[in-house]
């Protein structure tokens, strides 16, 4: 009798909650919405369906006709060529088990006239699909603009350098330079059988270039059913941002090895936070004065402007200041140098079928590069705080983006004095906007506001380029993904405590975001 009440209340919970997301939904509302999902910035005119196709993101996944079993195999045998001899034949049986029983799915999710729109869009030299640099937007764009925004960037010889020598084959060479360097190091004992077989590259080939549309650089205007430019003039005026993806590369697991060991130098200091869990709960238990002002500083083109020089010697410095490295490596401080230096100097890539070299900082795709410019930057503000004659109540930072609460005649002089540390490395800042209930800056994904008592109220930050678009459900991935998508914005709002009503009004939006994507809706009930 219990079990049947609680059930019964279990459902009827259910039911009032499925109500309140469909009273929720306004057709209006979503469509307006759903407008921010396409850009189209090229001369082609879209079409319904491949407007349809294309709202549903740059990460749905389409359901296979039939098992990949030579990708699936090809994978797990790169995966487990480190393994013991044992290991192995016992993952080879399990997945040759699961392959010789699995099907394909017996619903495709694709319409006949959305498998037609990916084959025209597919069919289309003069245009390029790409991600916007931020908000989850798909971007149309025509091939020639992408391609001179490309080459505008290689113009910058201090930067990109072309080879012009086609007998050069780039890629084997840096491959067998780095094997040998490699089997060296395993010959001294300071690389085991696993790591050498883990490091050592074969059939690499080249990093390759790409670029993500900073289409929020512009003010698009909504057509009916996507976003477009104001005039053709526009599209000139939208840079892109760049991207080496080194996944192949001959350095790609060196660079990552180097990552792991490299990133306990880190320091673990009050300066930088984890996640937005760690800064919510820190600025709510500041109080403003009524001199003080919270400010944001970012850094401008962090990553191409790390000097190779500068990070190099810095890195030998932390490794003498510091034992924690050497209980994870039996590699010596000159051998874990030599390797960052052969890897932050051989940075080439291909764009087109030709070959380029990036002679001036890092690359962004590299995994050590992130480390680097932790390094880096833990270095800079150090000395600029120090130094500083007037010092910021708190500094909190987040890669190359910082919270900071300054006096406010201290501003300018602080800005000064950490740009003038290191020429190459320079901050930007920005201002807090001011609304009804005070002086609001974003940092992460936490919108902090500063009341006139000089307590911090933290809420949930949505950018302008917001666009409320996730993983498709109806996407053929994995369940945890779409699981996590649920979980994921619910914790948001759980950690950056609200007001009541605040954050009544961000879980009903969480469920119109939900409606949008698709069916999110049983999985959001099971949430709440």
């Amino acid at each position: 009798m219990i079990s049947q009440r609680c059930e019964y209340g279990k459902e009827t919970i259910k039911l009032r909650h499925q109500r309140k997301l469909e009273k929720s939904s306004n057709s209006k509302h979503d469509e307006r919405i759903q407008r921010k999902w396409v850009a189209n910035i090229s001369n082609r005119q879209l079409n319904k369906n491949e407007i349809a196709l294309l709202r549903k993101g740059m990460n749905f996944s389409v359901t296979p006709k039939q098992i990949p079993s030579k990708e699936i195999l090809a994978s797990i045998e790169s995966a487990i060529d480190h393994l013991p001899r044992d290991s192995q034949d016992e993952i080879r049986s399990e997945v040759y088990c699961a392959l010789k029983n699995a099907k394909p799915p017996a619903k495709e999710n694709l319409t006949l006239d959305e498998k037609q729109a990916l084959k025209d869009l597919q069919n289309d030299d003069s245009i390029l699909i790409l991600k916007a640099d931020k908000g989850n937007c798909t971007v149309v764009m025509n091939t020639t603009d992408y391609e001179n925004k490309v080459y505008e960037m290689f113009d910058d010889q201090n930067t990109y350098q072309l080879i012009t020598d086609k007998r050069r084959n780039l890629t084997k060479r840096v491959e067998s330079d780095l094997q040998k360097k490699l089997l060296d190091l395993k010959k001294k004992g300071n690389l085991s059988e696993a790591e050498y077989k883990k490091l050592r590259p074969y059939d690499s080939t080249p990093a390759a270039f790409y670029g993500l549309t900073k289409i929020h650089k512009v003010e698009l205007k909504q057509d009916k059913d996507h976003l477009v430019l104001p005039d053709n003039s526009a599209a000139a005026h939208i840079p892109l941002r760049a991207i080496n993806s080194s996944i192949g590369a001959p350095t790609y697991a060196v660079a990552k090895h180097l990552a792991s060991l490299l990133k306990h130098l880190k320091e673990e200091k009050e300066y930088s936070v984890k996640n937005a869990n760690e800064f919510s709960n820190f600025i709510q238990s500041q109080q403003l004065a009524d001199d003080e002002i919270i400010v944001s500083f970012d850094v401008t083109s962090l990553f191409t402007s790390i000097p190779v020089d500068m990070a190099l010697d810095i890195v030998k410095r932390k490794l003498k200041e510091t034992n924690n490295w050497k209980s994870h490596t039996n590699l010596t401080q000159d051998q874990l140098v030599g390797l960052l230096a052969y890897v932050l100097n051989n940075s080439y890539f291909t764009f087109k079928g030709k070959h380029y070299h990036q002679i001036s900082g890092c690359t962004m795709g590299s995994q050590v590069s992130a480390v680097i410019a932790e390094l880096l930057l833990q270095e800079i503000e150090k000395k600029a705080i120090e130094s500083s004659p007037v010092k910021p109540k708190w500094w909190r930072r987040y890669m190359d983006d910082v919270n900071t609460c300054l006096k406010k005649q201290d501003i300018e002089t602080f800005h000064n004095q950490i740009n003038s540390i290191d020429r190459h490395i320079q901050f930007t800042i920005e201002m807090p906007s001011l609304g009804e209930r005070g002086a609001t800056i974003s940092f992460l994904d936490a919108s902090c506001t500063a009341l006139p008592n000089g307590s911090i109220e933290v809420a949930v930050h949505r950018k302008v380029i917001h666009t409320n678009k996730y993983l498709a459900f109806d996407s053929h991935s994995p369940a945890q993904h779409k699981r996590a998508v649920v979980e994921t914005l619910m914790s948001r709002q759980t950690i950056h405590h609200q007001p009541n009503k605040g954050r009544l009004l961000k879980r009903r939006g969480s469920g119109k975001t939900f409606k949008l994507t698709g069916t999110y809706t049983t999985v959001y009930q099971e949430q709440l």
